[in-house]
């Protein structure tokens, strides 16, 4: 069984930590809007419950396109914004332009941070051992004929 509930669900339990210089806006409303799964004996997934009231009014369609639900980088453009980094074409050029093409912020399908955190998540799985080791040895040999160079690094297991 599986269950979904509106993000709005329960309230927020305020620990009382003692003077806080900001606090965060409270969104929810404990609201009892859900869908419920279940899985059959044969592998389906079935509904089985399903609320369909909230008690808020629901996000403006103007700002749907903020919505996490509503965001996804595309393979395509993914690869077209690496085509354009490794020309030295600036990120935020290459964002904007695809903008421009689509029509507009809330066609693109998703936000500067979601590609920013798309191309750092896409270099990170390409980082292997030998790219750190292999720094590690420049970074030796800087140190050893500049007496002003200094590194220093910790090796986990």
């Amino acid at each position: 069984m599986k269950r979904f509930s509106c993000s709005k669900a329960g309230y927020k339990v305020k620990a009382n930590t003692g003077v806080k210089t900001y606090s965060k806006i409270d969104i929810r409303t404990g609201c009892g809007a859900f869908v419920q799964f279940d899985v059959g004996e044969d592998g389906l997934w079935t509904v089985t419950k399903h609320v369909k009231v909230h008690n808020h009014e629901l996000c403006a369609l103007d700002k749907s396109h903020l919505l996490r639900s509503h965001r996804r980088l595309g393979d395509n453009q993914l690869l077209y914004l690496k085509d354009l980094k490794k020309s030295s074409v600036a990120l935020a050029d290459d964002i904007r332009f695809l903008k421009h093409q689509s029509g507009g912020s809330p066609l693109i399908g998703f936000t500067n941070r979601d590609a920013y955190n798309s191309l750092a998540s896409d270099t990170l799985k390409r980082l292997d051992r030998t790219d750190s080791n292999s720094l590690m040895e420049i970074f030796g040999k800087r140190q050893s004929t500049e007496s002003d160079f200094f590194f220093d690094f910790e090796v986990d297991c």
